[in-house]
């Protein structure tokens, strides 16, 4: 059986974290650690789709997170 997200196909970024809305319209945040000190700031028109993951499949345990596919040539800032 094949991954919902099947990035492979598709040539797009895989990442997974725990998903918020930016402050400004149309940016999201993808918070890559539970420690919430580092985050990717990504348009929305450069996320392909999205997956919330369960917490069986969630390396963040109850809290669960979500897996994006994002476009290869997003702009994506890094904030620490």
């Amino acid at each position: 059986m094949k991954d919902a997200l099947d990035w492979s196909a598709t040539g797009a970024l895989p990442l997974v974290g725990l998903l918020n809305r930016g402050a400004r319209q149309g940016e999201w945040h993808l918070y890559t650690g539970l420690d919430m000190t580092r985050r990717l700031e990504i348009g929305e028109s450069d996320i392909l789709t999205f997956e919330r993951l369960s917490p069986d499949k969630s390396p963040f345990g109850l809290l669960g997170d979500t897996r994006l596919l994002v476009r290869r040539d997003a702009d994506i800032t890094c904030v620490r």
